[in-house]
C-alpha cells in the first residue's frame, strides 16, 4: 500500500551562484521540507531521503567563498533535514567538477576537491560528505527493504558501492525495482567533450571571469530568446561604463574582440543545451545491457517521462530560467514529476 507521502524527494540543477536560479523558490521548498520535519506533519511521516542530482552549485559562475555566502540558509536547512534523520545524498554535474575525460577515473578526485575547497572557507556542511555523494545511485528493493547505494563509477553492477544507505522495509511489492539516477551528462558524451573545456576553464577561473561568464551565459544569451534581442556589440557599447566598473576592466577595441570571440563560444554551447533532447540520451551506450528499470537524470532543465527499451525515464526538470520541478518517489515504487505551474501550484507532470 503506497504511503500518502513520498519516501524519497528528488530535485537537480539548482545552479546556486548562477543567475536565473529560482534562489527564492528554492529557499521555499527546502524551508517547507524542513518545517513538516519540525513540526511533525506534511513529509514528515514518510521521508527517509532527499537527493539532490547535481548542479547544486554553480562553479562555474560564481566562487565557493561567494557561494557559501550568499546561500547559507539554504544550506543550513539542508544540514537541518539531514539532522532529522533524513539521508542527504547528492551526485556531483557539469557545474559543480570538471566532467572532461574519464570521469570514472577522476570523480573521486573532483570529489575530494569540491569538499576540501568548501571547508577551506569554513563552510562545514555535514551534507558535503565523501560517503554520501557519487556519481551515480542506485535505488533498489530486496529483502532489507528500500536501499540507495552510491557509486563513484558507473559499473554498478560489477563493483562495490562507496555507501549502501537502507531507509525503510517494505512490503513484497511482487517485483523489483532497478533505480539509476545521476546527473545526466554522461548521457551526452559528444557535447559535454564539447563544452566541458569552457566549463573546465570557468570553474578554475578568477572571479571576474566566472562573473562575465555568468553574465554572458545567464543574463545575454537568455535575454536573447525573449522578445528584447540583444546584440552584444551594442550592449557593449551601451554598458561600458557599468561593465567596466562592474568587471574593473578597460574595454579596449582588442578587448571587446576577445569577449565577442568567448561570446561566440558561449552562444553555441547555450544552442547546444537547447538542443539536448531527453529521448536522445544515450543511455545504453554509457550503461550498455543492464537490469536497470527506472532511470532518473537532470541536466537538460527540460522535465519529461519518457519510456524506452521497457524502461521508464524521467528527468525532473531544474530550478534555473524555468518552471521549477522536482520527482516524488513513494514506498510501492510509484514515481512522480510535480511542476509549479504559473499560478504558484504545485501540479502533477504527465
Amino acid at each position: 500500500m503506497k504511503n500518502s507521502n513520498p519516501m524519497i524527494i528528488i530535485m537537480s540543477d539548482t545552479h546556486l551562484g548562477a543567475s536565473g536560479a529560482r534562489v527564492k523558490l528554492i529557499q521555499e521548498f527546502i524551508h517547507k521540507i524542513l518545517d513538516d520535519l519540525n513540526n511533525n506533519e506534511g513529509f514528515k511521516n514518510d521521508l527517509k531521503a532527499f537527493i539532490i542530482l547535481g548542479d547544486i552549485f554553480d562553479l562555474v559562475c560564481d566562487s565557493y567563498k561567494d557561494i557559501a555566502h550568499d546561500y547559507k540558509e539554504i544550506l543550513e536547512d539542508i544540514d537541518a533535514i539531514l539532522n532529522h534523520g533524513v539521508a542527504v545524498v547528492l551526485t556531483l554535474g557539469n557545474h559543480d567538477i570538471s566532467v572532461s575525460g574519464n570521469l570514472d577515473k577522476k570523480f573521486l578526485k573532483q570529489k575530494r576537491k569540491l569538499i576540501k575547497k568548501f571547508k577551506e572557507i569554513n563552510l562545514n556542511a555535514k551534507f558535503l560528505n565523501e560517503l554520501t555523494i557519487g556519481q551515480y545511485l542506485y535505488i533498489h528493493n530486496n529483502t532489507r527493504g528500500w536501499e540507495i547505494s552510491i557509486y563513484n563509477k558507473k559499473n554498478i553492477f560489477n563493483s562495490n558501492p562507496i555507501n549502501t544507505i537502507t531507509l525503510q522495509k517494505t512490503e513484497n511489492l511482487g517485483k523489483k525495482f532497478h533505480i539509476l539516477l545521476t546527473h545526466g551528462h554522461q548521457f551526452f558524451p559528444e557535447k559535454t567533450k564539447l563544452a566541458s573545456s569552457i566549463w573546465d576553464f570557468c570553474l578554475s577561473a578568477p572571479d571576474i571571469i566566472k562573473e562575465f561568464f555568468n553574465y554572458l551565459w545567464n543574463v545575454v544569451l537568455k535575454r536573447e530568446k525573449t522578445n528584447e534581442p540583444i546584440n552584444l556589440d551594442d550592449e557593449l557599447e551601451k554598458n561600458q561604463e557599468i561593465l567596466e566598473k562592474k568587471f574593473n576592466l578597460k574595454l579596449k577595441s582588442r578587448k571587446k574582440k576577445v569577449i565577442m570571440k568567448y561570446y561566440t563560444n558561449f552562444k553555441d554551447i547555450d544552442n547546444y543545451r537547447d538542443q539536448l533532447i531527453n529521448s536522445e540520451a544515450k543511455i545504453k551506450e554509457v550503461l550498455g545491457d543492464t537490469e536497470i528499470t527506472h532511470i532518473i537524470f537532470g541536466h537538460t532543465h527540460k522535465v519529461e517521462i519518457l519510456k524506452e527499451d521497457n524502461r521508464l525515464i524521467y528527468n525532473t526538470g531544474a530550478w534555473q530560467h524555468v518552471n521549477p520541478s522536482y520527482a516524488e518517489f513513494y514506498s510501492d515504487g510509484t514515481i512522480k514529476i510535480k511542476i509549479l505551474n504559473d499560478n504558484g501550484e504545485w501540479e502533477d507532470y504527465n
